[in-house]
């Protein structure tokens, strides 16, 4: 069957962000109902999708997808698509969805794209070249971006608590939509200990939060709970004091994990969600004040001189 060019472009796809999926128990096949953002024009549509082969949904959330927003509601079992998500059928009839790409597998190709990440990458290509080589007994763990506490300032959370508690800009790189996912660091260790106390020797684990978040959300959840714990006066936000700017050279737009490996062989899943463990950790950083002062003014190395020299 052929279409004129006509035809196609009556077809409106947009692209939308996917911020609920749940189990679709009446589907003759398996299948997730999905609940697409298309922004404050279109609002949130719902769509039937048998994608659950590839696809979790902890994956699913906040993932950004291409759909066909402009064909008539359908009904499908007890609820009505209103718009059709794209996707692609591999050759074992599993479907890939329309969107920027999978999360990285252990076997995914390295494509760093600064020398800072080239500099990761490398570190695990000497790794395994003196295991297959030399057999030196080893294991090689990536994670997604960790948060909690004792993290030092230059990174996102800590930055943020810090900067929003002395009054200073919020920074935000570029217009603040990268996607990254978070995992707590009690998590990690816990995964960590798992891999190193269970896992074969030359493989490779991923460890990710199942946490996919817009750097402008994890900056506004932030804020809410500083606004919680300790709220300015007048009913202002701390989110008042983000300031954007320029964005930095080599900066990627999406990081993404696929942890289902360890997952599978050790029945690992991170149990802390994103919303708690912003919670505990703006928490601990404001009861441990001394701390982070003493990190930002430099005082802790007096600490460790007294201790190492």
């Amino acid at each position: 069957m052929t279409i004129t060019w006509q035809d196609f472009e009556k077809v409106d796809i947009r692209i939308g962000t996917i911020v609920k999926a749940e189990i679709f128990p009446e589907a003759r096949k398996p299948a997730f109902i999905l609940h697409v953002d298309f922004g404050s024009e279109l609002g949130i549509k719902k769509s039937s999708s048998q994608i659950t082969d590839l696809y979790s949904i902890e994956q699913l959330n906040q993932k950004q997808v291409m759909a066909v927003i402009n064909f008539e509601p359908k009904q499908v079992g007890p609820i009505m698509s209103e718009c059709l998500v794209l996707g692609f059928y591999r050759k074992d009839n599993s479907v890939v969805l329309a969107t920027n790409d999978l999360p990285s597998k252990e076997d995914s190709k390295y494509c760093p794209n600064s020398p800072y990440s080239a500099s990761k990458a490398s570190s695990d290509h000497f790794v395994r070249a003196f295991n297959v080589t030399y057999g030196l007994p080893t294991i090689i763990t990536n994670c997604s971006n960790n948060y909690g506490p004792y993290q030092f300032p230059e990174k996102l959370i800590p930055l943020i608590i810090n900067n929003a508690l002395n009054g200073n800009p919020l920074p935000i790189y570029g217009d603040g939509l990268q996607i990254r996912d978070w995992i707590y660091v009690e998590d990690h260790v816990d995964a960590i200990s798992i891999a190193l106390n269970k896992g074969k020797q030359g493989e490779t684990y991923n460890i990710g939060g199942s946490n996919e978040l817009k750097n402008i959300d994890v900056v506004q959840m932030v804020c809410n709970a500083l606004d919680s714990h300790k709220p300015l006066a007048k009913n202002k936000s701390y989110f008042d004091q983000v300031k954007f700017i320029k964005d930095r050279p080599g900066h990627d737009q999406r990081y993404a994990i696929d942890s289902s490996k360890i997952n599978k062989e050790f029945e690992w899943k991170a149990s802390v969600t994103i919303e708690s463990g912003i919670d505990k950790t703006v928490k601990w950083y404001l009861d441990n004040r001394k701390w982070l002062d003493e990190v930002v003014s430099g005082e802790y190395m007096n600490w460790v001189k007294s201790q190492y020299n």
